[in-house]
């Protein structure tokens, strides 16, 4: 015998899915229990497979669904009761002397990375301009302006390596803070690290000011004797000889102006070469 039309299944409503009909003898229970994971479990899509199985009177794929959804929803739960215990465990750690001494450093380490970051993009932006400036200079035949204006872009360019080599560090540092925060000494591993960055406060500070902030935390942490002997790059102090190179750039020679002019006229197509007496 058919089943009845509409909704009613066997003298019952079927309030879940109302345009479904399927046998009810042997799916009273599976009925309920949609209903009831629906509800509870707002797994729509599941439960429309559901639907459609039983509809094609597929029971046994239909309950391999349902239990599917089950264990999903379970999945969920866990998931979410996991997650606030994250959190809670976290917010004590913060609150611990401890946990906030780490986010101190974390903070103040990551806003060193943004700031290196940022004043590379500057400046870099600014370098452009400078090297354009500098073949124009050389096609008008003014090499007394394009000598001066290449000494600012040399100046930039240290800079940017300056910043690239500041900003590793900076990474290496928040890679290993664990291990900074616990130690009075400065670790051997993190020392050209620690000591380059003091090192750089009193060059860079202009345009990296979190340095300053990062000098008083080495500071507490290690010692003024150790950032002193940082900061004026005394023997086994530590810092990097690449960075120490790097900032001592300022006043290039005229061999390394001549060098990265000539460079320059070739990327942008100039015909120059340096005078005889230059050369």
């Amino acid at each position: 015998m058919g089943h009845p039309p509409g909704d009613q299944v066997e003298g019952r409503t079927h309030k879940l899915f109302p345009s479904t009909s399927f046998h009810a003898s042997s799916t009273d229970l599976m009925t309920n229990h949609i209903g009831h994971t629906f509800h509870r479990f707002n797994n729509e899509a599941r439960l429309l497979d559901v639907a459609q199985l039983l509809q094609l009177v597929q029971e046994d794929r239909a309950l391999a669904t349902v239990s599917l959804a089950i264990k999903e929803k379970i999945a969920i739960q866990s998931g979410e009761m996991f997650s606030r215990q994250v959190k809670k465990f976290v917010n004590l750690l913060r609150l611990s002397p401890k946990g906030a001494k780490l986010q101190e450093w974390q903070s103040l380490l990551g806003k060193s990375i943004s700031q290196c970051i940022t004043q590379r993009k500057k400046t870099e932006a600014k370098m452009t301009i400078l090297r354009k400036d500098v073949a124009q200079f050389l096609q008008l035949g003014q090499e007394d302006r394009a000598l001066t204006t290449v000494s600012l872009a040399i100046k930039e360019k240290s800079a940017i390596e300056s910043y690239d080599l500041l900003q590793s560090y900076c990474e290496k540092l928040i890679g290993e803070v664990h291990t900074l925060i616990e130690e009075r000494e400065c670790p051997i591993i993190l020392k050209e690290a620690v000591a380059s960055l003091i090192y750089a406060t009193s060059r860079c500070t202009a345009r990296l000011t979190e340095l300053s902030e990062l000098r008083m935390l080495f500071i507490t942490q290690f010692g003024k004797k150790f950032v002193e002997a940082a900061a004026n790059n005394e023997t086994d102090g530590g810092v990097s000889s690449q960075l120490v190179e790097i900032l001592s750039r300022h006043k290039p020679t005229l061999e390394y102006k001549l060098e990265i002019m000539k460079g320059i006229a070739s990327d942008f197509n100039v015909n120059w070469r340096p005078t005889q007496s230059q050369a």
